[in-house]
């Protein structure tokens, strides 16, 4: 019997004839991607050219991404996507004060992240500074940020604004040891005797961290204002979390709060103000009404959300 040799270059030939026929027959069967995706895809990559051309066929620069509901704006300023965020902000439609899932804007993300020239090129746009609850200024002086925080004052940003747990500003430097915002801000005017809901001052946010120099210093500008001093309070002997926050803002996600911290009322933690989700359809992509929400219809605060670590004090 005859043994049959095999012929490379047969088997070559026939496979450039069936390879790009099977690979017909399989497309449909390809996971395409969507506009949808591909949109988020650029913002996280900065490709402006494949944003421009989704722009082009209709895309809303609006949408929000699936995960933390966030903004567009704010998913490319998480990414630190400079080529993005100046594109989005050429947009005149661009909703600049449009809240992700938490409650969160992309100013108040830009404080937090210390991008300062977007964080300044949103203020030059008339986002909003002033707002109920977690602000900008809150966020600058949790990250440290000098610069945002003295523009958001000159824009008669409040520099007592109180979060939902009544947290202020002058709070969130101490409790990350940025010495030199809590010096800003009590020059500007802050009051260091003010107590978020457990209870606490600056200088006990400052004195639970270890910035025993820190709270030293606003113990001192307590009694220089010849006011009652707060009482220091400790927190893990109040059965409170060592730094009185039952969250940290800016990351965008959510927790669940323990039973026996759970208000009569919903909407999260005691003297939370509900946050809830902005209603603007887009004309292409994702409606922002699709996003899930609770069946008591108010979604997270901003105080829901768990602790990530500050960045390093200056």
């Amino acid at each position: 019997m005859e043994e049959t040799v095999p012929n490379p270059a047969r088997r070559r030939l026939l496979a450039a004839a069936v390879v790009p026929e099977l690979a017909r027959l399989l497309e449909p069967l390809r996971p395409k991607s969507s506009s949808y995706d591909d949109w988020f895809a650029a913002l996280r990559t900065d490709d402006v050219r494949r944003m421009e051309a989704l722009l082009e066929r209709g895309f809303d620069p609006n949408s929000l991404e699936p995960q933390l509901f966030d903004t567009s704006l704010i998913v490319a300023i998480r990414h630190k996507s400079s080529n993005a965020i100046a594109l989005l902000l050429s947009i005149d439609n661009l909703e600049l004060d449009a809240q992700s899932r938490n409650g969160d804007t992309a100013l108040m993300i830009a404080s937090w992240l210390s991008d300062t020239k977007t964080a300044l090129a949103l203020i030059d746009r008339g986002a909003e500074i002033n707002r109920p609850g977690w602000t900008a200024l809150h966020y600058a002086a949790a990250s440290g940020n000098v610069a945002i925080i003295r523009r958001l004052l000159e824009e008669s940003a409040y520099i007592d604004a109180e979060s939902p747990n009544g947290t202020t500003p002058l709070m969130m430097a101490a409790r990350g040891g940025r010495r030199e915002v809590v010096q800003l801000l009590l020059d500007e005017g802050a009051d260091p005797l003010l107590k978020n809901e457990r209870g606490l001052a600056a200088s006990d946010f400052a004195r639970a961290n270890g910035f025993t120099d820190l709270a030293r210093l606003l113990d001192e500008r307590v009694a220089a204002s010849g006011r009652a001093a707060p009482v220091a309070v400790d927190g893990a002997t109040a059965g409170l979390p060592a730094d009185g926050v039952t969250g940290v803002p800016g990351d965008g996600t959510t927790t669940v709060t323990p039973a026996a911290q759970i208000p009569s009322v919903p909407g999260g933690p005691p003297g939370d103000r509900p946050v809830r989700l902005r209603q603007a359809v887009p004309a292409f992509g994702v409606p922002a009404s699709s996003a899930p929400a609770p069946a008591n219809g108010v979604l997270p605060t901003p105080s829901d959300v768990p602790a990530a670590p500050l960045p390093a004090p200056n």
